[in-house]
């Protein structure tokens, strides 16, 4: 389960993970980010907000993160990925490996510091 959100003004995507992600999760911040793009070509930063490892629902979800950061990660310049978890940030880097220019992790107790990285960029 996540909740996306989306500044227009700032060019920033934040996702809140609060449960394992579902096919429909994915769909959803495609939803909200391609219309975005599709008017401003790149997305300045993505905060992904995954206190805990939250999971995929199921094998379909897992290949629907995988195209969804391979389709729209070359056209994020910043990732902030705010976790605890050490297996979503080796997961993330891995999934990002080469298309997108900065990926970075923050403890979650940093929010406001990744929040303020994606800012400056």
């Amino acid at each position: 389960m996540l909740e996306p959100s989306l500044d227009r003004q700032r060019g920033i995507l934040v996702v809140e993970i609060s449960g394992p992600l579902s096919v429909a999760d994915i769909e959803r911040i495609s939803a909200l980010l391609d219309p975005y793009l599709a008017d401003a070509g790149r997305l300045r930063g993505m905060l992904v907000d995954a206190r805990r490892h939250p999971g995929w629902s199921d094998i379909e979800a897992i290949l629907s993160h995988e195209r969804f950061l391979r389709d729209h990660a070359p056209l994020i310049d910043r990732i902030a990925l705010v976790t605890d978890s050490d297996l979503v940030a080796v997961l993330t880097r891995f999934a990002t490996l080469g298309r997108c220019p900065a990926l970075r992790r923050f403890p979650w107790s940093e929010y406001h510091a990744a929040r303020a990285w994606l800012e400056e960029g």
